[in-house]
């Protein structure tokens, strides 16, 4: 899996997480979580090395360390709430995607673009190396 997808699973897990505190906090009124999700990300640099990202979101920050493979998520006062392991980030669901996507029969290289209006053509556009 390439970083940029795995990044992508990292950011949807987040997310998740955060729609799930979200329902949490509807069933108790007392909490004081309101949809928060993902207002901001940085690389994370350790000793001059890439070590992942961090993700800001409201009240929430999070912690992606790439060599772990692990999503640590602390609260508002700087407390670990929850450390996602490499299981929990595999499991999640992609949510159908819009945009273009590469069709299970055709080569790798090849992404399979639709259009609406083109009456269901389909356009064959090639990766750049």
């Amino acid at each position: 899996m390439t970083n940029s997808k795995r990044l992508a699973k990292v950011r949807q897990r987040l997310s998740d997480w955060l729609a799930q505190q979200t329902v949490e906090a509807g069933e108790d009124s007392s909490a004081q979580v309101t949809g928060e999700s993902i207002t901001g990300e940085s690389i994370l640099i350790v000793d001059g090395f890439y070590a992942g990202r961090r993700f800001d979101a409201g009240q929430y920050h999070a912690i992606w360390f790439m060599e772990e493979d692990e999503l640590k998520i602390h609260g508002p006062g700087g407390e670990l709430l929850e450390v996602c392991t490499t299981d929990q980030i595999e499991d999640v669901k992609r949510p159908a995607a819009s945009g273009p996507q590469i069709a299970d029969s055709q080569a790798s290289d090849v992404i399979s673009l639709q259009d609406g209006d083109a009456g269901g053509s389909r356009d064959h556009v090639r990766r750049a190396a």
